[in-house]
């Protein structure tokens, strides 16, 4: 049996682009022809908020007759927050919400287990939408049917599974991250997770989603549609790390994240289809008993990736080739 209890306190200040736009003047192709907008300063302030979370969380599992495992998971959350609006009005919200969630799982044989799991989600929003109406708490419900295979002496585990996910109040941004308002969210689909080791020191992970979205709510009769979710999702990562001699812990890794089209626009309005991706990353790493360092290139070959917007008249771009260096010590 667990018993425990989270909390979460947050303070958020949001500040505007004053009168100006995005681009008003000029030529995308020649940068010293485009008019920006200033900076955000102090008076720019447009609101603040006062956000916290809380629950009492229960858990307990149980195991009949060795073969048969069943799960509960039990949560009592609370959302509270406080959005003051500078020339506006103060507007306070309050939920709470009883947050369950339960599991089986049964052992085929020694090498397959079938389960199956029902979690609900529940989480506040810091955020206001244009109008200065503080976003409400996101919910979802998540079905999933499934087996898990032990494979080549466990070295290695496949899962695959059906899910069926409904979400609500899921905040959308426009091209100035503004948030519009949310939509709800229904997706069906298949998950596929391979995750093992081919040889000591040699790991290798890798999945395959696909899902079939849809918005179960309608604006002015017309049926809503979700964006910037693909229906076909992968990734692929594998790392090698030296097992023994003078150079034990050092290592590398290599991966590909990849996706197919998405739609972009929002609920009702005009769509376009944004192009599907792959994008490449590596690693290269020494680890030791205390400390470690990882230097990390992400979107390795510098493409142009992009990304779905709310607006017909922006495309967002992700970034170039990034790189970064992590130290990490352990006391």
């Amino acid at each position: 049996m667990l018993l425990g209890v989270d909390y979460l306190h947050s303070n958020n200040t949001q500040y505007e682009l004053g009168d100006g736009q995005l681009i008003t003047t000029g030529n995308v192709l020649d940068s010293d022809t485009l008019d920006f907008p200033h900076i955000p300063r102090a008076r720019d302030k447009s609101y603040d908020s006062r956000n916290i979370q809380r629950g009492l969380i229960l858990q307990d599992q149980i195991t009949v007759l060795e073969k048969l495992h069943l799960l509960f998971a039990g949560k009592e959350s609370v959302w509270e927050s406080q959005t003051n609006i500078v020339g506006g009005a103060s507007t306070p919200y309050r939920e709470t919400k009883w947050v369950p969630n339960y599991g089986i799982a049964y052992d085929l044989t020694p090498e397959i287990t079938a389960y199956a799991n029902v979690l609900h989600g529940f989480s506040g929003s810091a955020n206001i939408d244009r109008s200065g109406n503080a976003l409400p708490p996101s919910s979802s419900t998540a079905k999933e049917v499934g087996l898990k295979f032990s494979l080549l002496d466990d070295r290695f585990t496949l899962t695959t599974a059906l899910f069926d996910i409904k979400q609500t109040n899921v905040p959308l941004e426009d091209q100035m991250g503004q948030y519009i308002g949310a939509e709800g969210r229904h997706s069906k689909g298949f998950d596929l997770d391979l995750n093992g080791q081919i040889v000591p020191g040699w790991n290798l992970t890798a999945s395959y989603t696909y899902s079939k979205f849809e918005d179960p709510g309608e604006v002015n009769g017309e049926v809503n549609k979700v964006t910037g979710q693909p229906k076909h999702s992968a990734n692929v990562w594998t790392t090698y790390e030296l097992q023994d001699g003078p150079l034990k812990g050092f290592g590398a890794g290599i991966g590909v994240t990849a996706a197919s089209d998405m739609l972009s626009g929002y609920r009702t309005s005009t769509y376009f289809n944004v192009a599907g991706y792959a994008q490449t990353d590596m690693s290269v790493f020494y680890h030791q008993k205390n400390w470690s360092l990882n230097l990390g290139v992400k979107n390795l070959f510098d493409r142009d990736i992009y990304s779905y917007s709310t607006s017909v008249y922006y495309l967002g771009v992700k970034d170039g080739r990034t790189t970064r260096l992590t130290a990490e010590y352990r006391f």
